[in-house]
């Protein structure tokens, strides 16, 4: 790496080389100097909008601070409703998870494991999706004026299309692993316009937008320019087999 690489690794025989293999990519959540728990650093490395808000301990907590490089998020508590994401099974959900649940939603399929309590639960869930088709995803205009596209694409995939369909109707949306949420402002016919322009895209050049702030506690970040760490960042938080086969999928329309 150089004098200049082994000046500023080379303490204490480069054990922050051998760091990043030991070193879980966790976050510490400090309430004051209460430690609260860990949280995977997916649920900062995507740009967000407004106050963050995690659940842990089976309460809302806002973040106040993020360290990038100690890696504690300093917390305070708050009433609004909150998640975590993970990595595996539980980062925001993954594609096939999201679209496993919609098949459930979608369908009239029944488990003889299913206790009748979770029979009666699901039940009352599907009545609230009537619009479901397993073969397309649908954009469903509320009667407040607010357009929910529900893809049920996951995390990864759905901050992705957030991102570009952001750019095309030039407003906020915001997304969670089922759904992307415009603007009322949106026209509906705007929406659809952005889906059409955006599905003649390589998916491959479409990324989730980052906190640029996260370079700070990339390992090795003085080794990158800032563009290249950006780019690093987008790549691990994008989902293109997802982005791909969700913008190959048939689009409806429906107004409640």
């Amino acid at each position: 790496m150089g004098r200049e690489g082994e000046d500023t690794y080379g303490r204490r025989n480069f054990l922050e080389l051998f760091s990043v293999f030991m070193s879980p990519p966790l976050f510490t959540i400090l309430h004051g100097r209460r430690e609260l728990g860990y949280v995977d650093e997916m649920t900062f490395l995507g740009k967000h909008e407004g106050a963050r808000i995690l659940l842990l301990g089976g309460r809302s907590w806002q973040v106040n601070h993020i360290d990038w490089q100690r890696r504690i998020a300093y917390v305070e508590a708050v009433d609004t409703t909150g998640r975590s994401r993970w990595k595996g099974q539980g980062q925001g959900l993954g594609f096939q998870l999201s679209q496993s649940i919609k098949q459930i939603l979608a369908t009239n399929e029944h488990s003889e494991c299913w206790s009748r309590r979770a029979t009666e639960r699901i039940r009352e869930i599907r009545h609230e999706f009537p619009w479901l088709e397993l073969g397309s995803s649908v954009v469903v205009l509320s009667g407040g004026g607010e357009a929910e596209w529900w893809t049920f694409g996951g995390n990864r995939a759905n901050a992705t299309l957030a991102r570009q369909l952001a750019q095309e109707t030039r407003g906020k949306v915001s997304h969670d692993s089922f759904t992307l949420t415009f603007e009322s402002a949106v026209k509906l016919q705007d929406v659809e316009r952005a889906i059409k322009t955006i599905r003649q895209r390589n998916v491959n050049d479409m990324h989730p937008a980052v906190d640029e702030s996260a370079i700070d506690g990339l390992k090795f970040s003085e080794c990158l320019p800032t563009d290249l760490a950006i780019e690093m960042l987008e790549r691990r938080l994008q989902d293109p087999d997802a982005t791909r086969q969700l913008l190959e999928k048939h689009v409806r329309f429906v107004v409640q």
